[in-house]
């Protein structure tokens, strides 16, 4: 499994993150400030094919 946090901004990287198959995992509102802005922490989860050996 891979696991990635970002915050909310730019959209952009929730639809790339989206679009290669992550899906929301958990998500903590207003966890930081930035520029006066407050930003929600996302956490993304992708799950891996298991690996032949």
């Amino acid at each position: 499994m891979l696991l990635i946090a970002y915050t909310s901004f730019p959209a952009a990287s929730t639809a790339l993150h989206r679009h290669t198959g992550f899906s929301l995992y958990a998500s903590i509102k207003n966890a930081g400030l930035k520029l006066g802005q407050w930003l929600n922490l996302n956490f993304y989860q992708l799950t891996l094919p298991p690996v032949n050996s």
